[in-house]
């Protein structure tokens, strides 16, 4: 995923998404235009056979993945 900080928290609040940190660590790859994320989906979310633009995913949370 691509956007700032806040935004990626939001995302946070979807249902059952976590956002991991730690391999590797985000802020050391972040600059003030680019940042990177590892997203894992529960196979249980709502999320599943989704597409991402029917999600309005990056107008809802200023993403681009």
């Amino acid at each position: 995923m691509k956007g700032h900080r806040q935004s990626l928290a939001s995302v946070e609040g979807l249902r059952r998404l976590e956002v991991e940190g730690e391999h590797p660590d985000p802020a050391a790859l972040e600059s003030d235009e680019i940042g990177m994320a590892e997203v894992v989906l529960s196979p249980r979310t709502t999320l599943v056979g989704r597409t991402l633009r029917s999600l309005h995913f990056r107008e809802k949370y200023g993403l681009t993945v």
